[in-house]
């Protein structure tokens, strides 16, 4: 009689944990290709005027490239979908960017995108916002169809 309790004491405490975890979702890499367009943005806690917006930015796999009228970016990308929110790593590639790093974090519902990411150097944000003396940049972006 005590193996069967001891066995169901340890059946329950098995039980009970694996109950506890949640397993992490896994990131769909399709939800963000595709072309987007940026809504809003700031800078360092700066509204971004909208003629500065304009452009798109292409996601495929593993790159990002951002065109402009006169400038064209080109990112490498990775995403890490255990982090809350989830993160992304980037490194220029070519253009203005190249050559740097930097961190931040990705939410995509839909065809909406928050993106907020640090200065090249800087900490990752923990929050889709760009507050004065931040060093974060923010961009609200939507897909286009």
């Amino acid at each position: 009689m005590k193996t069967i309790l001891g066995m169901m004491c340890a059946f329950l405490v098995v039980a009970s944990t694996y109950a506890e975890e949640k397993p992490v979702a896994k990131f769909d890499d399709a939800a963000l290709k595709g072309t987007w367009t940026t809504v809003k943005g700031w800078n360092n806690g700066n509204k971004v005027e909208e003629a500065n917006l304009e452009g798109d930015i292409t996601f495929e796999k593993g790159v990002i490239t951002i065109k402009s009228k006169d400038i064209t970016h080109k990112m490498s990308f990775k995403i890490d979908p255990k982090g809350k929110p989830m993160h992304i790593d980037m490194e220029g590639l070519d253009g203005p960017a190249k050559g740097f790093t930097t961190v931040g974090i990705i939410e995509v519902e839909k065809d909406s995108m928050k993106l907020a990411y640090a200065f090249p150097g800087g900490k990752r944000p923990t929050a889709f916002e760009s507050k004065k003396d931040s060093m974060v940049f923010y961009f609200e972006l939507k897909k286009k169809k």
